[in-house]
Formats: structure tokens, sequence, C-alpha cells
């Protein structure tokens, strides 16, 4: 799986996190970074109720192939 991820064009905050670094941080630290989390996990229950914004990359492809044009800096 890190193969897969380190192509990709951006660098999660998530999967950089490690227990180490989140006990190393205070309480406000790691409030801040679960609530980030949290809406952006609302913006992806957005999205996902945006059906009519999915693109079909290929036509005729199956419907579960689409995407959502998410921003990058609203990635996980």
């Amino acid at each position: 799986m890190g193969e897969c991820l380190a192509d990709l064009p951006y660098r999660s905050d998530v999967l950089n996190l490690d227990e180490e670094t989140w006990k190393s941080w205070d309480g406000l630290s790691q409030e801040k970074f679960i609530r980030t989390l949290s809406s952006k996990l609302h913006h992806y229950q957005k999205y996902n109720a945006d059906v009519d914004r999915w693109v079909e990359l290929a036509k005729d492809s199956d419907p579960r192939d689409r995407v959502y044009p998410v921003p990058l800096e609203i990635m996980p």
C-alpha cells in the first residue's frame, strides 16, 4: 500500500501521524487535528450526496468508477 500512497500528489496528515507524535501533542493540538478530520468528513458527505457533479472518466463506464473533483486541501 505504501507504494500506491507514495505516488499521490499530496501528503496525508493522517498517514504521516504515528502514535509517538500523537502522544507528544498537547490536548489542543489533538483537538484541532480531530476537528480538521471532522470538517473533511463533512465535506466528503456533501460530495457523496452531490451526484450531479460526479464525473465519468470514460464514456459508458461503470457508474461505480465515477470520480468527484475533491480539492487537494480537503484530502485526508
